[in-house]
């Protein structure tokens, strides 16, 4: 068996990126090549200890601070399945691959990300490993002038690149002179349904706060959800007979679920209603109906990726446009199906191209 390093964005609390961290190791577990995640250890911010210290005494903080802290101890119990290493640990490794990605590993905004390029920068020249991309994302309309050099230095340096998006293959053929680069599917979207179907895990919070087993709709939103989304959501709610589960309200019981949890709402949901790209990919391979809403509340919206991902699959009926039609929204998903197939059958031609060319 031979070893692989893993370079993404770790430590983050969020769904998405565990899940596809979780996903490549899979994938890569596949062809016999034990993967490891390499996490970079972040200096202590005392700064922001002392604030958070100082805010805990304060009761309309107290809830949230306390909440987070739970939430963080559940993430970890799900860091279980993920083969972690420190950077400091590498050099005694055989090591035989370097993988990049997935999620948003090029974010030239993104101090983890410029930490990753400037290491593979160096590895690259100290030895020769072979470098693999896979399906990595740059969630950037540009590359800042700042650290332009040093990104088409590394994206001239990596053997063989996917990317998530048409967006990040334009930026890097723009930049370098390479014509090879291949847009492949999240690898959320490659590991096999059953492995997600075996994983999921339902709350112990469901049973004792939907005693009757009544219908819901789920609303995961990583930015603001305005009054007038609300109540569209709460109208349609109240239409179909279900309750609402909002699983970034931090007065939720549901707010310190673990990615397993989130996968088991999401496949069990009436209806899904979001602004994030993995809930739409998760929607997508349960087969729900869902509806995806522009991001509120932040200068980077994401829809890029977002709409890359349904233009795929022909779901562009699925985002918001101030109502609500569901015989629109897809239903039928025999046509998907069939390009998860193709778009598997492609990605697992380039990684076994990418792993044995010599």
């Amino acid at each position: 068996m031979k070893n692989g390093l893993i370079f993404t964005l770790y430590g983050n609390i969020n769904y998405g990126n565990k899940l596809q961290n979780f996903a490549v190791q899979e994938l890569l577990k596949n062809k016999n090549i034990e993967s490891y995640t390499v996490v970079f250890e972040e200096s202590i911010n005392m700064k922001r200890i002392m604030k958070d210290f100082i805010k805990f005494f304060i009761p309309k903080y107290r809830k949230k601070i306390i909440k987070d802290r739970k939430r963080k101890k559940e993430f970890k119990k799900f860091d279980n399945n993920i083969l972690k290493i420190k950077k400091r640990k590498i050099n005694n490794m055989k090591i035989d691959y370097y993988f990049i990605g997935s999620d948003q590993v090029w974010n030239p905004n993104d101090t983890q990300s410029n930490k990753i390029v400037k290491f593979i920068n160096e590895a690259t020249v100290e030895k020769k490993v072979k470098t693999i991309s896979i399906s990595a994302s740059i969630a950037a309309e540009d590359i800042p002038d700042t650290n332009k050099n040093e990104y088409i230095k590394h994206f001239s340096r990596i053997d063989y690149i996917s990317v998530r998006e048409e967006q990040a293959k334009s930026l890097i053929e723009k930049y370098t002179e390479r014509q090879d680069v291949e847009v492949v599917l999240d690898p959320t979207m490659l590991v096999d349904i059953k492995i997600w179907k075996e994983y999921q895990q339902k709350p112990t919070v469901f049973d004792i706060y939907n005693k009757s087993n009544k219908k819901y709709v789920l609303l995961y939103f990583l930015g603001k959800i305005n009054e007038e989304r609300y109540d569209v959501i709460n109208d349609f709610a109240n239409k179909n007979g279900c309750e609402i589960i909002n699983i970034l309200d931090y007065n939720s019981p549901y707010y310190t679920c673990e990615p397993m949890n989130f996968l088991w709402l999401i496949d069990n949901a009436s209806f899904v209603f979001t602004d994030s790209f993995h809930s739409c990919v998760f929607s997508i391979l349960f087969k729900k109906k869902f509806i995806v809403f522009d991001r509120l509340g932040r200068t980077n919206n994401m829809s890029s990726r977002i709409k890359n991902l349904l233009d795929i699959f022909k779901l562009n009926n699925n985002i918001y446009n101030g109502s609500i039609d569901e015989k629109k929204i897809m239903s039928d998903y025999s046509s998907v199906n069939k390009i998860i197939k193709k778009e598997k059958e492609k990605f697992e031609k380039y990684l076994d191209e990418a792993l044995n060319d010599k």
